[in-house]
């Protein structure tokens, strides 16, 4: 991501970065980069008793956990605040605030889509030991694939990281 952020500003581009920062994806403190960079942490460690709820509903699991109100409040400010020509989401978790996205911005929104997300999900759960996880894995890929193909619809456009993503 950074090497694509360099690119891009080497060649011209006026780049604002928004990261999403989270327990497993941390950034370091000083970035070398030459444009704007606005980090917000977000929680998004997995959490039983939410886990067990999330069965009563249809939304995935996986998405839900990155939709959190300090995000989507500081990427509306930054939609505020700017204007945007090109939008683009660094993986399907980023993409989760689309939407919202749409509302507030007239931008051409790209999908970098790093993985087949629900794929490794379905992996993990025809590989558990455990059947009540494997269950609940397969159901959470099904809802993460729905999702997934959603957002791919949705937006403007996608890079892909292999033929087999594409």
């Amino acid at each position: 991501m950074q090497n694509l952020a360099e690119g891009l500003v080497s060649n011209g581009a006026e780049l604002i970065q928004l990261m999403l920062e989270s327990p497993g994806h941390r950034f370091p403190e000083k970035a070398d980069s030459n444009s704007p960079i606005h980090r917000i942490f977000i929680d998004t460690r997995i959490k039983p008793f939410h886990a067990l709820v999330n069965l009563l509903g249809t939304e995935s699991y996986h998405l839900t956990r990155f939709r959190q109100k300090s995000f989507r409040d500081g990427l509306l400010n930054l939609l505020k605040a700017e204007k945007f020509d090109v939008i683009q989401g660094e993986g399907l978790y980023t993409l989760g605030y689309l939407d919202d996205i749409r509302r507030h911005s007239k931008a051409f929104i790209v999908l970098r889509a790093h993985n087949v997300e629900h794929l490794i999900w379905e992996r993990a759960s025809r590989t558990s030991r455990n059947p009540a996880l494997s269950f609940y894995l397969r159901l959470q890929s099904k809802r993460l694939k729905q999702e997934e193909y959603r957002i791919a619809r949705a937006v403007d456009g996608m890079a892909v990281m292999s033929k087999e993503d594409l």
